[in-house]
């Protein structure tokens, strides 16, 4: 044989004994013995979407974009509400989501979730925040976590420019803050650095990774022991926004921030601080590699990465495939499978699933069920520490 078709040989062996060792050969057959933790879900209130998710044309419905731009931010497709009083209508139904939740946990195998706000901007209709979750993650037997902070925290950073932070800002986050501390929380999020705008209904915020607020909240949850939970796109230096992102939603500017030296500094500002870089493997910007995510983790010791791997038919929906964690017949692919098997004790699961009353809305049911079926077909080491050990350590949750 020809040194060139022995070395092909050879790539392809090497190919599928990785594929060996990160998956069981029963990788459809659903559920395996052992307990997850995942790291990022959230529930809704049908009722309270309903009532607080007209814009309020009254209140401060847009904020300054990067460059002095001001968009009206219109309506979230995530569904905020507020809590009516002890025992509303509203209040029911997030503890009937809370248990729905723990049902759908049951038929993965997870033990335990975190539950939390997904981020928000300064006059969003129904802002809300751990208050209104408390009383359905406290119905929740201790499986379900409390994180907080996108309601509170993430609106202060978006509606205070980076350099016009004042010390009564100052004072005013670390008191928010550290209610959320109080409150008995385990981490601080959803916050945001850089969110893209989905459709008409979502919609689109951005700030520097390095602002004051997030360094500040870098040190507050130093201090205190919990980790930062971030929503941010990869965007290594600034980029023309993807096509399909301006066709999807006029909110999204023409032009996208840069975020990775941003957050390359946010992670220096405190080596005690623990990032958790959320949804990686949801690439909206095409940036999002293996190449760039190495050197991330070889870098910064305290930056964790939280997967959401999508079905495939939301893959090709969305146009996510050149960075994508599986392959179409849902196996990890090589590339990932050797960053795994290099950086062990770095990566968790976050299925992003937003959970009513009756079951998961329509999109995010794919990424937890996804996520949760590929990690249940991993072989040890490997599943341990993805699946809990690595959230166990972070978010010091044992399940």
């Amino acid at each position: 044989m020809k040194k060139s078709g022995l070395l092909g040989v050879m790539v392809v062996a090497m190919a599928f004994a990785s594929s060996l060792y990160f998956f069981s050969p029963e990788y459809a057959s659903g559920l395996t013995g052992f307990g997850g933790i995942d790291t990022h879900m959230h529930l809704f209130s049908v009722s309270g979407k309903r009532r607080d998710m007209t814009p309020n044309r009254g209140a401060s419905g847009s904020f300054q974009r990067p460059g002095g731009q001001k968009r009206d931010l219109g309506e979230s497709r995530r569904p905020p509400s507020l809590l009516r009083g002890p025992d509303s209508p509203v209040e029911e139904e997030y503890k009937n989501a809370a248990r729905t939740l723990l049902k759908l946990m049951d038929k993965r195998n997870v033990a335990k979730a975190m539950v939390m706000p997904p981020p928000q901007y300064p006059g969003q209709p129904g802002v809300y925040d751990y208050k209104t979750l408390l009383p359905a993650i406290q119905a929740g037997g201790g499986r379900l976590i409390l994180v907080a902070g996108g309601g509170s925290l993430n609106p202060l950073i978006m509606g205070t420019k980076a350099d016009k932070v004042t010390q009564m800002d100052t004072d005013n986050f670390n008191m928010e803050a550290m209610q959320i501390v109080k409150a008995g929380a385990v981490a601080f999020g959803e916050m945001t650095a850089l969110h893209v705008c989905k459709n008409e209904g979502h919609h689109y915020m951005a700030a520097p990774p390095d602002h004051p607020h997030f360094l500040q909240l870098a040190d507050i949850a130093a201090s205190h022991g919990m980790p930062i939970d971030l929503h941010m796109e990869a965007v290594p230096e600034e980029m023309a926004t993807p096509q399909r992102l301006l066709e999807a939603c006029s909110k999204n500017p023409r032009v996208l921030p840069p975020t990775i030296p941003g957050l390359e500094r946010l992670l220096k500002h405190n080596r005690n601080a623990m990032i958790v870089w959320q949804h990686i493997g949801w690439d909206n910007t095409g940036q999002m590699t293996t190449q760039l995510l190495n050197r991330l983790l070889y870098a910064h010791p305290n930056l964790f990465l939280s997967i959401r791997i999508l079905s495939w038919q939301q893959t090709r929906r969305e146009g996510h495939f050149r960075n994508a964690i599986t392959d179409p017949r849902g196996r990890i692919r090589p590339e990932w499978a050797e960053l795994f098997s290099d950086h062990p004790g770095r990566f968790m699961v976050g299925g992003d699933g937003f959970v009513g009353e009756n079951g998961f809305n329509n999109e995010s049911s794919e990424s937890f069920n996804e996520s949760w079926r590929a990690i249940n077909n991993l072989l040890e080491p490997a599943r341990s520490k993805v699946s809990w050990k690595t959230a166990e350590h972070v978010y010091k949750v044992h399940k």
